[in-house]
C-alpha cells in the first residue's frame, strides 16, 4: 500500500515541470509475508497443495495470481472449492476463479462444493 499523486506544478500548460508525492504509511510492514522474490525463484510448482492454499491470501496480487494457477493446473479441484466455500477475501475469490478455469478446462466433473 503506497498512494501516487502526479502534480503539474502549474496546470496543463506544457511547462516541462511535474511532481510525484508518494504516500504511505511507514509503520505497516508485511514482515510475516514470504519474500516474493524467493517465492518465484523457488517456482510455484515446488509447493505442496496446503502452501498454495496458503498463498491465495498473500497480499501480493502476484503471488495469489500465481497459486491459484498452480492449484488449476494441479488439478486441486477440492482445495479450491474449499477456501471458494469456506475460504475469506480476496482468497476466496481467487479460489472462484480457479474453479472457473478448471471449468473451462473441461474439468468441472471433479469440483465438488461442500456447503
Amino acid at each position: 500500500g503506497h498512494a501516487y499523486i502526479s502534480d503539474w506544478v502549474s496546470g496543463w500548460g506544457m511547462t516541462g515541470k511535474g511532481r510525484i508525492y508518494r504516500i504511505a504509511n511507514p509503520k505497516l510492514k508485511l514482515s510475516n509475508a514470504p519474500s516474493v522474490t524467493e517465492l518465484f525463484r523457488k517456482g510455484f510448482d515446488k509447493v505442496n497443495a496446503n502452501g498454495l492454499k496458503n498463498l491465495l491470501s498473500h497480499p501480493d496480487i502476484r503471488v495469489r495470481m500465481a497459486a491459484q494457477f498452480e492449484l488449476v493446473n494441479k488439478g486441486e479441484a477440492t482445495v479450491l472449492g474449499g477456501v471458494a466455500t469456506g475460504g475469506k477475501g480476496l482468497a476466496r475469490l481467487h479460489a472462484v476463479w480457479g474453479l472457473g478455469q478448471l471449468h473451462r478446462a473441461g474439468k468441472s466433473q471433479e469440483i465438488v462444493l461442500l456447503s
